[in-house]
């Protein structure tokens, strides 16, 4: 005789009882707020626009009196990058230090100019780059040497270091 399989069982079902979890999100205080707010609007400035121009030139060789990207000197890579940005400014390292406005060293924010003096057999202001922050600049330093980021820091430009200059908005072209 045979016999009928039986007929499955279903399988007991458990009932779940779901937890309820509440997410805990921080409390952000509304002073912090507009702090945070503030911070990510950070207006870019031709100052800040011109360190990026030369920032995009590192490894460029030296050239004397050289003031396009087939190679520079040191005011020739400032005056280049604030062109770009049509900002007008003389030549010679010299003659910037003469057209931009003194600052503080605690001062000096991206794009802020930074001199040398004595830094050869010449005397005077010798020597221009572009502060980058952070203790930091960006320049064409000599011949067989390429456009390189260096610290304001560093024993030999410490020693020549003459101060900061900020590029007036005079200088501003109408091109």
């Amino acid at each position: 005789m045979q016999t009928k399989a039986a007929a499955p069982q279903p399988h007991k079902i458990q009932k779940v009882n779901y937890v309820k979890k509440s997410i805990h999100k921080p409390q952000i205080k509304k002073a912090s707020v507009k702090r945070i707010q503030k911070a990510k609007i950070k207006k870019i400035t031709k100052a800040d626009r011109a360190a990026w121009i030369a920032k995009k030139q590192l490894n460029i060789p030296y050239v004397w009196g050289g003031t396009t990207p087939s190679g520079f000197d040191c005011s020739g890579l400032v005056q280049y990058s604030y062109k770009i940005n049509k900002l007008k400014l003389p030549r010679t390292a010299s003659q910037q230090y003469a057209s931009t406005r003194r600052i503080p060293t605690q001062q000096a924010r991206t794009g802020d100019l930074v001199f040398f003096r004595n830094t050869g057999k010449r005397k005077g202001i010798t020597h221009v780059g572009i502060y980058l922050g952070n203790g930091k600049f960006i320049h064409a330093p000599r011949k067989g040497k390429t456009v390189e980021i260096t610290k304001v820091g560093n024993g030999f430009w410490n020693r020549h270091l003459a101060g900061f200059g900020r590029v007036n908005r005079s200088l501003m072209t109408n091109s």
